[in-house]
């Protein structure tokens, strides 16, 4: 099912400083569409020998945990979500454009903590 409304924006653990999330939120404010924020862990992530998936999950957990937090000190209706996902980003988040049909913002990769 595709929901022409609804913007999807990928972030990481440096949505901060990206702008990818304030850029999609305002361009969901000017078309008046809901925002899905994704997150996704990379799976090899969590079968690597350097990292414990409990502190992958943990630490993503705590990235959507503070993107929630952003989103609520916001004045709007609009009913943005988020999502925690697992697997290659640029799958999950193709994926997921292709469901959701509007807009993929993205922002540079690889400069948050996974």
């Amino acid at each position: 099912m595709t929901d022409e409304s609804v913007i999807l924006v990928g972030v990481d653990g440096s949505w901060r400083a990206s702008g990818a999330l304030e850029w999609a939120l305002q361009e969901a404010d000017l078309q008046g569409s809901p925002l899905r924020v994704v997150h996704v862990v990379e799976e090899r992530l969590r079968r690597t020998p350097y990292w414990e998936p409990a502190v992958i999950d943990e630490a993503a957990a705590k990235v959507v945990e503070d993107v929630e937090e952003h989103l609520g000190n916001r004045d709007t209706e609009l009913g943005h979500t988020t999502e925690l996902a697992a697997g290659h980003p640029a799958s999950v988040l193709a994926d997921r454009a292709r469901e959701t049909g509007n807009l993929l913002v993205v922002g540079p990769r690889g400069a948050g903590p996974h």
